[in-house]
């Protein structure tokens, strides 16, 4: 791995995307902390230290915890206790043809 981390890409459409821009800035800007943190896993899902992300987007707890439970409420994400899923869906991975989970 080189000193600049993993490639993770995600598809330019998801930036306009509805649901996307439904959500509050903290919680977009969260949502694409977490899609590109040395943390994912090529399943996306991994242990996410909520002070670790505070420090990684900027934000106080109190204001990762209320963007996670946004991005929870939305489907973007599933989490249980540290673990966090990201959903995987049409909308982060483009379309079905690109996405190798459909």
């Amino acid at each position: 791995m080189s000193s600049r981390g993993l490639y993770r890409g995600i598809f330019s459409a998801l930036i306009d995307d509805e649901d996307f821009q439904a959500l509050s800035p903290i919680a977009r800007h969260t949502f694409l902390t977490l899609r590109l943190c040395a943390q994912n896993t090529a399943a996306s899902i991994f242990r996410c230290y909520p002070a670790v992300l505070a420090v990684q987007t900027g934000y106080d707890l109190e204001t990762i915890e209320d963007a996670l439970s946004e991005l929870q409420r939305g489907t973007w994400i599933e989490r249980e206790r540290l673990i966090v899923w990201l959903r995987i869906t049409r909308r982060t991975c483009g379309s079905e043809n690109a996405c190798p989970f459909f």
